[in-house]
């Protein structure tokens, strides 16, 4: 019989929030004064942001792939201020995975575009910036993906 390896701790650091890949992309959509109470959280070796509920930004979320992972940043999120009710939900879309929200719970269905990027607390972007995936593109569903689930 083989040996199982026991759990580790997934490699989790909280880093400053300009070192987060997606900083420039939050800059330019994003409050300065929220910007500024924003951490990098690094799973494994990409930092990315977690930006904190604050002025119109009602809530945030931060993806992941596994569960483990997930529980570690609630626990990274849940005693810093900004970042309310920290909870796991699971999404299927575009892929299966973990979403660590906080704040307010958004709704099921945005009945357009403008109504998330005010969720979010988002700037619109201009013309011609990358779009980047957004709650909207996560879709909740059964833990199984099966397109048949309620």
């Amino acid at each position: 019989m083989p040996r199982l390896k026991p759990l580790t701790e997934p490699d989790i650091t909280v880093m400053p929030a300009a070192e987060a890949y997606d900083f420039d992309y939050f800059r330019a959509r994003v409050d300065a004064e929220l910007l500024a109470r924003s951490i990098a959280i690094r799973v494994f070796r990409v930092p990315l942001l977690a930006v904190p509920v604050g002025q119109t930004r009602r809530g945030g979320w931060f993806g992941v792939d596994d569960l483990t992972i997930a529980l570690a940043v609630r626990t990274v999120l849940e005693p810093l201020g900004g970042f309310p009710s920290p909870r796991i939900t699971w999404r299927c879309r575009p892929h299966g995975s973990y979403v660590v929200e906080w704040g307010d719970q958004p709704p099921a269905m945005w009945p357009d575009e403008s109504e998330r990027l005010v969720f979010y607390g988002l700037l619109r972007p201009g013309f011609g910036r990358p779009r980047t995936p957004s709650l909207t593109d996560f879709k909740p569903c059964s833990r199984s993906c099966s397109p048949t689930a309620p």
